[in-house]
């Protein structure tokens, strides 16, 4: 009975330890991502299917925030105004 006793609790304080630092390290390595990105990515349909010439919605996101492609890059919002608005509100384009 001590046995199964002190093997629990030798497994929770490991599994409570490794949780602190896990937690730490999250915290520590966070990669910080400007506002901006995010919230044209939001707009952004999130398919990730490619047809604009970047990877995924977000690196299309990324480069639309830095200039380098335009809103209607997107080919699911190419006809979609609304979307395209919103983008350039966000980046301040009116």
């Amino acid at each position: 009975m001590q046995t199964i006793l002190a093997a629990t609790l030798l497994l929770g304080g490991l599994g409570f330890a490794f949780g602190l630092v896990l937690g730490y390290a999250a915290e520590k390595f966070a990669i910080k991502i400007d506002p901006k990105i995010e919230k044209v990515f939001e707009a952004l349909p999130g398919a990730n299917c490619g047809a604009c010439g970047f990877t995924s919605c977000m690196e299309l996101a990324r480069a639309i925030v830095e200039g380098k492609a335009k809103a209607s890059a997107c080919l699911l919002i190419k006809k979609k105004q609304k979307q395209i608005d919103q983008i350039s509100r966000i980046l301040g384009n009116e």
